[in-house]
């Protein structure tokens, strides 16, 4: 069965946003400038840095650091960009 459902769908696009996109995009199939930031970056929510500030957990310029190189640094670094 499952070797059946590969030969149906192995020839078609993977369409997968999980919700971190507009699905929009995919239909639209337009390139991004840089895809890397675009999944990385959207990983991590600002609101969450914000708790860690707000509860001493982080300090504020790490929080800062720590947005910029994940939304940033990540991304270059895991696409060697």
């Amino acid at each position: 069965m499952a070797r059946r459902l590969y030969e149906r769908v192995s020839h078609l696009p993977i369409v997968s946003p999980h919700g971190h996109t507009d699905p929009r995009w995919c239909a639209e199939d337009q390139p991004f400038p840089d895809p890397a930031r675009l999944f990385v970056a959207r990983r991590v929510d600002c609101a969450y840095l914000a708790e860690l500030v707000v509860t001493h957990r982080l300090d504020e310029d790490e929080a800062h650091d720590l947005a910029y190189d994940l939304a940033y640094g990540l991304a270059k670094r895991a696409y060697k960009l």
